[in-house]
């Protein structure tokens, strides 16, 4: 018992340390990267983003179409787990792109 409470003074002397040296840090000021431009030529790239991101969506709405097909084609079978998965997949990919494309978005205005 007697060499218990030393270690523990210890542990917690230790931690209340690293407490407040983490606090510290955490309340500095992040740093400024200041005012950045695109680069020159830039306009291309983003006009070839706005395509990618209309062909993408696109071939999304094509597979949520031939998706609602087979699930019309296959309700007499008992697939309706394997269609929920599939909406699922399609829809999660709808999300993915919308959420690339719109922080992209963000970025270089």
């Amino acid at each position: 018992m007697k060499q218990l409470l030393p270690r523990v003074a210890s542990i917690a002397a230790t931690s209340g340390t690293f407490l407040t040296l983490a606090a510290g840090t955490a309340l500095a000021a992040p740093p400024n990267p200041g005012n950045g431009t695109a680069p020159p030529g830039s306009e291309g790239f983003i006009t070839l983003m706005g395509w990618g991101k209309w062909i993408a969506l696109g071939l999304c709405i094509m597979s949520l179409i031939g998706a609602g097909v087979m699930m019309g084609f296959g309700n007499r079978h008992g697939d309706g787990g394997e269609h929920a998965a599939r909406l699922g997949r399609i829809l999660g990919g709808v999300i993915v792109i919308s959420a690339a494309f719109s922080l992209v978005g963000f970025l270089v205005a």
